[in-house]
C-alpha cells in the first residue's frame, strides 16, 4: 500500500504529505470550474459557495500538512485560490496574485495556515486539546514574576543523532495524534 487515507487527510509510505496536496490541488481546481460554470449567479453568492464550501475542503486539517517542504504545492493552492478570486470578482488574468488578494480584501492561504497553527498552540498550550497533544508544547516555568509569564516551549529530543527508528516512531505518534485530535474535534462537535 503506497497511502493511506484517515478522516480526510492522506499520507503517503514515505510519511509526505505530497499525496494529499496533489488530492487537494485537483478537488480544488476541479470546484473552481464549478464556479466558473455558475458566474450568472450573483456575486455573494458565489462568495458563500466559495468560502462556505470550497475553502473549507482546502483547509482542512492545514495547520497538519501545511508546513510540508514542498513549498511549490503551497503555492499552486495559492495560485488557485487568486484564481478564484478572479473568476468571482472578474478580475483581470493579467493582474497580480497579490494584487487580487489585496482588492478581493482575502488573506492568502499561507496566511490561513500560520493562523491556524498559531491557534492549535494556543489550543495545546491552554490544555483545550485531547490529552495525547498536550506534550507537544510545555508551559516554561518562570521564577522573576509575571512579566515573561506565559512562556511555551516545545521539548527536544535528548540524544543528538536521532535513529531513523525513532524518527519513524516520532512521526507515527503525531499521525495517531492527528486522528486523536480530529475525532475529538468530530465528537465535541456532534
Amino acid at each position: 500500500m503506497t497511502h493511506s487515507r484517515l478522516l480526510g487527510v492522506t499520507i503517503d509510505n514515505k510519511l509526505t504529505w505530497s499525496r494529499h496536496i496533489l488530492e487537494v490541488k485537483e478537488a480544488f481546481a476541479n470546484k473552481l470550474n464549478l464556479i466558473k460554470r455558475s458566474r450568472f449567479l450573483p456575486k455573494s453568492m458565489l462568495l458563500d459557495l466559495y468560502f462556505k464550501i470550497i475553502l473549507p475542503g482546502v483547509t482542512y486539517a492545514l495547520p497538519i500538512w501545511g508546513g510540508h517542504s514542498n513549498k511549490d504545492g503551497f503555492k499552486s493552492l495559492e495560485s488557485l485560490h487568486c484564481r478564484a478570486a478572479r473568476i468571482i470578482f472578474n478580475f483581470s488574468l493579467d493582474m497580480p496574485s497579490a494584487e487580487v488578494l489585496n482588492k478581493a480584501k482575502w488573506d492568502s492561504i499561507f496566511y490561513m495556515y500560520n493562523l491556524g497553527l498559531a491557534n492549535l498552540v494556543y489550543k495545546v498550550y491552554y490544555d483545550l486539546t485531547p490529552p495525547d497533544m498536550r506534550h507537544i508544547i510545555v508551559k516554561a516555568q518562570n521564577k522573576h514574576g509575571q512579566r515573561n509569564g506565559n512562556k511555551a516551549v516545545v521539548p527536544r529530543f535528548q540524544q543528538a543523532h536521532v535513529s531513523i527508528r525513532q524518527q519513524l516512531a516520532t512521526k507515527l505518534n503525531l499521525n495517531l495524534q492527528l486522528k486523536n485530535y480530529l475525532t475529538w474535534n468530530l465528537e465535541k462537535m456532534a
